[in-house]
């Protein structure tokens, strides 16, 4: 570029001071390889898109140099191979690394197909290289799941490791089975408990194909149970144990070989005391903050032995003391129930229990369906790449968060599903129940400013079709890059708080058509903590950018969702959309055809606290509806209080909003379907590829469509509402 520069000046007649200026500027743009002189115009590098193909979802990301004013654009169209174009979501501008690069998705595909895609690149000042870029992406096939030729060998508890595996002469052990199977093989495993011993798992070190999975599934319809307690305490009567209620009220003790890793009675999770001086006077501490935790169960390990002390508060419990010796205690005693080292590996229908990790993933292209992980510390943890956890129940215990919001979310800490993907990714759950845990599915990247600024981290996760309830913290947690995760039509309900991106360094993050009811009902009187140490912060719904990261702010997209907080508290604070806090990062959001609203309780539809000087705030909303009941705020953004939706339409916000009680059919059941003549309906804005297919004459606000016939959905569209 500087050589074609100074050609062109040849010719010229200038002086000899502009030309020593001149001979500066032009080792000056030598120098900074021409930066100076090109950085507003936008040059299309000339390298493959590189791809995250998922199932009904594909993300892409296209590099690019200038463009430094950021006035450019890209749109975006496909369609399927030999099909007619559609337009698509146009592309999000994002920091990959050291490198700014357009990046897209497209949503609402067939599985396993074929699309040809094409980026057309947009600027005034002007693009060089590539321009429209064309490629084809063939979206995710649905995994192979059935046996592929190879054997099927049995195992059941009444069989033998020394018989051959048949389905008249099984395995004993789901171990032997698996030492025999190979490529396309399935270890089918019949009905029964199978029990680890101490720090035992079970381990999956060979791999399958693509096409000829290794497949480990319970036999049809069969309870198959893989369980690490210890069968001397858990089974009833098999151990005594002694009543120390003359020296120590409400504590019992018994001989324990190990130091448990959990301990549960009657389904219950029993907090692990760091002394016995703490488990007699009911007594916790965490984080610098001591807890009462007397009434709620605990338990303490020393000298071969364990004690306990029961709790006073469940629900479907109402003694002070009982002798567990009738219903025995489950102590876990394993580190993981099973262990996948090996690539295309399918677990299908097996409950894990009583472990401190129920399932671990290190391979690649791990299938994990229909099954359940239940009273685990960490249901699923997985490190690898295209890893699907489809159809699963996974949680800790129900009863335990109705009773403290402070210990769900500050002591227990057990997760559902943890990605963390160092430099893989694409990994999708769907269509499952994650509950009774402190955080649902995890997704982030350890908290170090240079993480949170790194894509390799778990790009491309996607979150669909699933249920979140009785989560103590945040039930999804995409703290960190957030590089194109997708969190789309799912049913949260008894959240502290549903959706984290707290903050995002690269981005996109996508949230589209999720239900958020109830966020705030397992939140004690006076306020979010009873307490008083939590009792003013704007939680519910969505939570983003609260810690102070790098300055580049991933943006995020929140399209359809609907948001109700329904607390019976006056004084509680949970709001629809928050919050950044004092001491954040920035803010980079986009909301349209969204439906947030406070039907009781003190919150905002939105409330946005402060954010850090010197980085971006992007509030762009416009097309929701923000409702709250007589006599609130309405929102509040960093300090300009807004008591109705006219007060924010003098300051620029949603100049096509709605201000409506929404009137859903039945959102104690689920049912967020729009009555006739709701103001939500025709009344948001059209969103190429995320809502095309809308009724009417424009598409409705929030998650469900208005159906013109008049019968609506019983259930959210696009989620499945799983019951017990």
């Amino acid at each position: 570029m500087v050589k074609l520069f100074i050609i062109k000046l040849r010719g010229i007649m200038i002086d000899s001071k502009k030309i020593c200026l001149f001979t500066w500027l032009v080792l000056i743009v030598f120098i900074f390889g021409g930066e100076l002189l090109a950085g507003n115009n936008m040059e299309i590098l000339n390298q493959q898109s590189l791809l995250l193909p998922a199932f009904n979802t594909v993300g892409f990301q296209i590099r690019f140099n200038g463009d430094d004013n950021k006035n450019g654009q890209a749109t975006v169209r496909y369609r399927e191979a030999g099909g007619t174009w559609q337009a698509g979501h146009f592309c999000i501008r994002a920091w990959y690394s050291n490198q700014y690069e357009w990046v897209g998705r497209l949503f609402y595909l067939k599985s396993g197909t074929q699309y040809e895609v094409e980026v057309t690149f947009i600027d005034v000042d002007g693009v060089t290289g590539e321009n429209p870029k064309v490629f084809n992406v063939t979206s995710r096939s649905e995994p192979v799941v059935v046996n592929n030729g190879g054997q099927t060998y049995h195992v059941s508890p009444a069989g033998n490791d020394n018989n051959n595996g048949a389905e008249f002469s099984p395995f004993k052990t789901i171990e032997k089975g698996i030492s025999f199977v190979n490529t396309g093989g399935t270890v089918i495993v019949h009905a029964g408990t199978y029990r680890l011993a101490r720090n035992q798992s079970i381990e999956i070190n060979k791999s399958g194909t693509e096409a000829a999975p290794i497949i480990i599934k319970a036999a049809n319809s069969e309870q198959v149970i893989i369980d690490s307690f210890d069968s001397g305490l858990g089974e009833p009567g098999k151990v005594s144990w002694r009543n120390e209620n003359s020296s120590y009220q409400g504590v019992y003790s018994a001989p324990c070989d190990f130091a448990p890793h959990l301990v549960f009675y009657k389904g219950h999770y029993l907090y692990p005391s760091a002394s016995f001086s703490y488990l007699v006077n009911g007594k916790a501490d965490a984080a610098g903050w001591t807890y009462n935790i007397g009434s709620y169960g605990a338990y303490y390990y020393s000298n071969n032995r364990l004690y306990i002390k029961f709790p006073v508060t469940f629900r479907n419990w109402s003694g002070a003391t009982e002798d567990p010796s009738a219903a025995g205690v489950q102590v876990a005693l394993s580190d993981h129930g099973i262990d996948i080292f090996g690539d295309y590996v399918v677990i299908d229908g097996i409950m894990v229990q009583h472990t401190q990790k129920a399932i671990d993933i290190s391979g690649d292209n791990v299938v994990i369906r229909n099954v359940r992980c239940r009273e685990n510390w960490l249901g699923i943890e997985a490190t690898g790449y295209f890893i699907l956890i489809d159809n699963c129940e996974i949680g800790c215990s129900e009863d335990y968060w109705y009773r403290e919001w402070e210990l769900g979310h500050d002591i227990l800490q057990a997760h559902g599903v943890n990605f963390d993907s160092r430099n893989g990714g694409n990994n999708v759950l769907r269509n499952s129940r994650i509950y009774g845990v402190e955080n649902g599915l995890v997704c982030d990247s350890p908290w170090s400013n240079s993480a949170f600024g790194d894509p390799s981290y778990n790009p491309g996760v996607i979150i669909s079709n699933n249920e979140f309830d009785l989560i103590g913290d945040d039930a999804v947690e995409a703290d960190g890059p957030g590089y194109n995760i997708v969190i789309q039509e799912n049913y949260f309900h008894d959240c502290f708080n549903a959706i984290s991106t707290a903050p995002i360094g690269v981005g996109p993050v996508w949230a589209i058509k999720n239900i958020i009811y109830g966020v705030d009902r397992l939140l004690p009187s006076g306020g979010i903590d009873n307490t008083g140490r939590y009792g003013g912060a704007p939680y519910g719904a969505f939570k983003f950018a609260s810690g102070a990261r790098p300055p580049r702010n991933g943006k995020m997209l929140i399209y359809h969702n609907t948001s109700i907080i329904n607390t019976g508290n006056s004084s509680n604070g949970a709001s629809a959309f928050s919050r950044v806090w004092d001491n954040a990062a920035g803010l980079d959001v986009r909301l349209r055809n969204n439906s947030l609203v406070i039907r009781q309780g003190s919150g905002k539809a939105i409330w946005i606290q402060g954010y850090a000087s010197g980085y971006i705030f992007n509030l762009d909303i416009d097309y929701d509806n923000l409702w709250r009941h007589s006599g609130g705020i309405l929102a509040e953004v960093i300090g300009a209080v807004y008591q109705n939706l006219s007060d924010m339409q003098k300051s620029g916000y949603e100049p096509y909003g709605v201000s409506e009680n929404p009137q859903y059919t039945n959102p104690a059941q689920g049912d967020f379907s729009l009555p006739a003549g709701s103001a939500l309906i025709d009344a948001g804005v059209i969103l190429p590829g995320i809502n095309d297919n809308y009724n009417g004459s424009a598409p409705d606000i929030g998650v469900n469509e208005f159906s013109q016939s008049g019968t609506a959905p019983a259930e959210p569209q696009g989620v499945r509402i799983l019951k017990d």
